[in-house]
């Protein structure tokens, strides 16, 4: 499962179906259905993230619940200066 609690993200819940999508910039981060929220934190299922907008960050903490977790760097856009 992957989390979501990066205040920058909006995370929306549709009414029908309990789809929820994490968007960012207009582009949509993870989608599903199958989301759990814990303690305000929503986690999604790792194949409803789209991986390709994701960058491994060196950050890794552990839980002393679920272990080791992973951080990631979102990128929805690219720029140049100039």
């Amino acid at each position: 499962m992957i989390t979501c609690w990066d205040t920058v993200a909006t995370t929306t819940q549709a009414n029908e179906g309990g789809c929820v999508k994490v968007i960012l910039n207009g582009r949509v981060i993870a989608e599903s259905q199958d989301s759990v929220v814990v303690a305000g934190n929503s986690y999604f299922p790792s194949d409803a993230v789209d991986h390709r907008l994701l960058a491994r960050s060196r950050l890794d903490t552990v839980c002393v619940w679920k272990g080791v977790a992973f951080s990631y760097h979102v990128t929805v856009s690219w720029s140049w200066p100039g």
